[in-house]
């Protein structure tokens, strides 16, 4: 049987998956571990994508829960 804490691991680990199943997430997320913060656009540019479409990714990456998963990351 499963313990709560092992439900709570798989669902946050399943959000982990959610946000970096994506390339262009993926790549924003490696530039963010040094742990510098970088402005949207520079993102973009790491991730090859239009501003527009990072702002998009990183509107994912910290709503809800993601946000807590994500920290996990960097």
């Amino acid at each position: 049987m499963e313990s709560p804490f092992e439900r709570r691991a798989r669902y946050e680990l399943a959000h982990v998956g959610d946000a970096v199943g994506d390339p262009s997430r993926a790549a924003m997320l490696v530039a963010l571990m040094g742990g510098v913060a970088r402005p949207a656009s520079e993102l973009a540019r790491v991730a090859g994508v239009a501003p527009s479409t990072a702002t998009s990714h990183l509107q994912k990456l910290v709503r809800g829960s993601s946000r807590r998963a994500i920290s996990w990351l960097i």
